[in-house]
Formats: C-alpha cells, structure tokens, sequence
C-alpha cells in the first residue's frame, strides 16, 4: 500500500519579546519563477505549545507573489517563551499549512 505524506515546510523563528513580528514568504516554482498566490488569503495563527489553544490570528498581506506576516508587540506580549506558528493558505475553501515551526520569544535586553 502507497502513502502520501502532505507536511508543510518548517520554519522556525526567534525574536526578542517587545519587538514586532514580520515575515515575507516568496512563493517560486521549481524553476525559481515566482507563482502569483493574489487569489489565495493567508493568516498566521500562533499557538501555545503544550494545549494547542490559539492565542493569536493575524491576517497576512499578499502582494503577487509574495505574503507578509506582520504581528505587532502588543499582540505578542502575552505569549510564553516558546509556541508554535503556522501560515495558512485558504485557495478556495481548500486549507492547507504551508509553513510552521515553533516561535522562541527571547527576553529584552534591559
């Protein structure tokens, strides 16, 4: 019996707690030409890391070829020091994680 494995690509991030959070996501083909995602919307969810509860949605920008996450400070404040982040692509109704990773939230430098 044949199986097929559909997981996204891992991404992991760190940043230091107080700054904002923004991520640019390019989206090529095999041959390195961009693939225009504008019909597509995308959202980051973060989650905590032990009970998978969501603690923050963000909305992402898409620009052709290219999506842009941007979650301010405020909206990060509250999370530990380690959750777990996906970007998500809704096509159509049809859903699927293209990136995730875990998100370390290091502390400020005072």
């Amino acid at each position: 019996m044949s199986s097929l494995k559909l997981s996204p690509s891992r991404l992991d991030l760190e940043i230091f707690r107080g700054d904002d959070l923004s991520l640019t996501v390019n989206f090529a083909d095999d041959a390195g030409a961009p693939v225009d995602v504008s019909a597509n919307t995308y959202s980051a969810i973060i989650a905590n890391i032990t009970t998978g509860v969501t603690v923050v949605t963000a909305s992402a920008a898409v620009n052709i070829s290219a999506v842009t996450i941007s979650v301010g400070h405020v909206a990060l404040a509250s999370l530990p020091e380690r959750s777990a982040w996906r970007l998500v692509e809704d096509a159509d109704g049809s859903v699927t994680t293209i990136l995730a990773g875990t998100l370390a939230i290091a502390d400020e430098v005072q």
